[in-house]
């Protein structure tokens, strides 16, 4: 009840902010996720407003899909638990819950758990914690989807942050390691992908390996100011 009136709420407001959008299942998330953020016993109503609140406020106001600064469902539980507190903190909701170290602590007389019970998700605890499985599948479709990748294109992340932004990166760091004209091939893709608009900020994808010789960074430096000359 509490995941489909916020779902349904979600979806409604989606749709006559966006109907453009209304595929892209941003509502059917927020909704979902905020559902899960309130007792079990919330009123249903509760939920609906929640994840109206969520699409409205926390997507659309700041400017649609990929441009809030905060989760959307998290955003709407802070705003309602600070308008309507006493929904939110009446002793006659029940508490399905527990506070406790994470199960990864290592203190002093403690047990953790099997990892078979961490990964059936038979520990009480946070969403990493209780619900590995849902998390993993998710991981798994959108790796399938090619919706994500570890390894992101400049030009592929700029597109999808907006050129609007700045950006920096991405060359793998291992190039360096290789012989100059390699070096050179993919600075030059990097760069290539930039298209010379203004806001890239050359960079390593991450860090500089150690054994990274003194003379191939200093290459780097001189390949990059001599193809990026306009």
């Amino acid at each position: 009840m509490l995941i489909g009136s916020a779902i349904a709420a979600a979806l409604v407001v989606d749709f006559l902010c966006d109907r453009r959008r209304i595929a892209d299942g941003s509502a059917l998330l927020a909704g979902a996720i905020f559902a899960c953020l309130i007792p079990l016993n919330a009123p249903w109503w509760i939920a609906a407003i929640g994840g109206a609140i969520a699409i409205e406020m926390g997507k659309h106001w700041f400017g649609g899909l990929g441009q809030n600064p905060f989760n959307p469902a998290a955003f709407s539980r802070v705003l309602l638990m600070s308008l309507l507190p006493a929904y939110f903190f009446s002793p006659h909701w029940a508490v399905d819950a527990m506070t406790s170290a994470t199960p990864l602590a290592k203190e002093i007389d403690s047990i953790a758990p099997a990892m078979a019970v961490l990964f059936w998700g038979q520990q009480a605890g946070t969403l990493g914690e209780a619900m590995p499985l849902a998390i993993l599948a998710g991981g798994a479709v959108l790796i399938v989807t090619r919706t994500i990748d570890w390894r992101i294109p400049l030009d592929a992340a700029w597109e999808q942050v907006g050129y609007n932004r700045a950006v920096q990166g991405n060359l793998d760091p291992i190039a360096l390691l290789s012989e100059p004209e390699t070096l050179r091939e993919m600075t030059a893709d990097v760069l290539q992908r930039a298209a010379g608009r203004a806001g890239h900020i050359f960079n390593l994808g991450h860090g500089i390996l150690p054994q990274t010789p003194v003379e191939h960074a200093i290459a780097l430096v001189d390949m990059v100011h001599e193809l990026s000359q306009r």
